[in-house]
């Protein structure tokens, strides 16, 4: 019974450092510290201060919502304004039928493929897309704005993760397992979040 003990014990730590270093070679690593991130937004207009949001390899709305990764609660910006996705092949900015439009270049856009310097403007908010850098704090992860505005026209917080995830299923075409890949959720937790509208 000992010896099969300590057997075990050589298998589990044998195989604990096979995994720390195969994860360590493996390009999922994150970033070092010193390397460049990868699809900035970074702020130019004083109504959104000096902020800027690393976008990462995520999908991410801009709106004055509180869900919204990047919340502006400037007058004229829709709930949901625009969203960007984020692929192999770099961004690409959807207008989400905002009230004022989503402008690249000083152009109205519905939809458009996003190259280094673009100028973007949400309503009056302008932004500069950056492939590549390092521009500080991420502003994503700061606290959100609410105030009577934002707060009359914003779902409670309880309800905010089924209307995203109900939001990103009909994105995704109806996968079920890209949406729950795209929370980082398990495909059963998804579908009871779906299963209760």
């Amino acid at each position: 019974m000992l010896y099969a003990v300590v057997v075990l014990g050589v298998l589990l730590v044998a195989g604990a450092l096979w995994l720390l270093k195969t994860r360590s070679s493996t390009p999922e690593t994150p970033a070092k510290r010193d390397e460049a991130k990868l699809h900035w937004l970074v702020a130019l207009s004083t109504d959104v201060g000096k902020a800027s949001w690393h976008l990462g390899d995520r999908r991410v709305t801009a709106g004055r919502a509180p869900s919204n990764y990047i919340q502006i609660a400037t007058p004229g910006m829709s709930r949901q304004h625009a969203a960007f996705y984020v692929s192999r092949d770099g961004v690409r900015i959807v207008d989400m039928t905002s009230s004022n439009g989503t402008l690249v270049n000083g152009k109205a856009v519905q939809e458009k493929w996003l190259k280094e310097g673009d100028k973007i403007e949400l309503a009056g908010a302008r932004f500069v897309y950056r492939r590549e850098g390092d521009f500080g704090p991420n502003a994503g992860f700061r606290g959100k704005e609410v105030d009577d505005g934002v707060s009359r026209t914003t779902v409670m917080p309880g309800d905010v993760l089924e209307l995203r995830v109900h939001a990103v299923y009909e994105l995704n075409g109806r996968d079920l397992k890209k949406t729950a890949a795209e929370f980082g959720l398990p495909v059963d937790e998804i579908q009871q979040i779906l299963d209760k509208r």
